[in-house]
């Protein structure tokens, strides 16, 4: 297997587990913004020379939840009815927004390029890369150093809050034997573990599910 074959979690491989998670182990930039790791003998290297050695990367986590469930809790009183309803998924990683020099070549408007490497000594105060001064010089391998690393692996544990439901019951109205009045919250709320807020749900990016309101009447003749 190739460094490739084990930096996608997608392909399987013989003695990892499934959905397995593998990084570069970052050694930060370069006093010129390159991304720099570390190669399967401990030298520390740039996209300049390339690793072909899978020994070179680690198995940081896998991107499944090892452990998950949920709770929900329903309470009634007379014609009224309330639930609540919770979800978790804990043990696995994730990585982060990946940095694509195409992109930052037209644009610096993205956070994650606004905090880049531009002269020297700024390797002290950020782990993101400077963009090519030349376009030519952007490559998969170049950026992958940075994307692939372990500073863009970050813990992928949650604890939602799906959705709240309340309802209302109406025996014998006009025409009706029964009439539900239902208001339900989706989405009202989320603990995730990484420190960006990133929405593991979601995946990598600055998006996080959508909080949505429902109402409905349902009758019953």
């Amino acid at each position: 297997n190739t460094t490739t074959s084990y930096l996608d979690s997608s392909i399987p491989i013989e003695g990892e587990p499934l959905n397995h998670l593998h990084a570069w182990e970052w050694a930060g930039l370069s006093n010129t913004g390159l991304a720099q790791v570390y190669d399967a003998d401990r030298n520390i290297v740039d996209y300049t020379s390339q690793i072909e050695d899978p020994d070179a990367l680690y198995l940081a986590g896998v991107t499944i939840p090892k452990y998950y469930g949920g709770l929900q809790q329903r309470i009634t009183y007379k014609n009224w009815a309330a639930s609540i309803n919770f979800s978790y998924g804990l043990g696995h990683k994730m990585r982060l927004s990946e940095l694509d020099y195409a992109d930052a070549w037209y644009s610096a408007s993205d956070k994650i390029i606004a905090d880049r490497w531009r002269q020297a000594g700024d390797e002290i105060a950020t782990d993101v890369p400077g963009i090519p001064s030349n376009f030519t010089d952007v490559n998969d391998y170049r950026q992958g150093l940075y994307n692939k690393s372990s500073i863009n692996v970050v813990d992928a544990s949650f604890i939602q809050l799906k959705n709240i439901n309340i309802s209302y019951n109406l025996k014998d109205a006009f025409v009706f034997k029964n009439v539900e009045f239902m208001f339900q919250i989706n989405n009202l709320w989320m603990w995730t573990a990484n420190d960006e807020g990133i929405d593991p749900l979601v995946g990598a990016g600055n998006y996080s599910t959508p909080r949505n309101f429902i109402f409905a009447i349902r009758g019953q003749f």
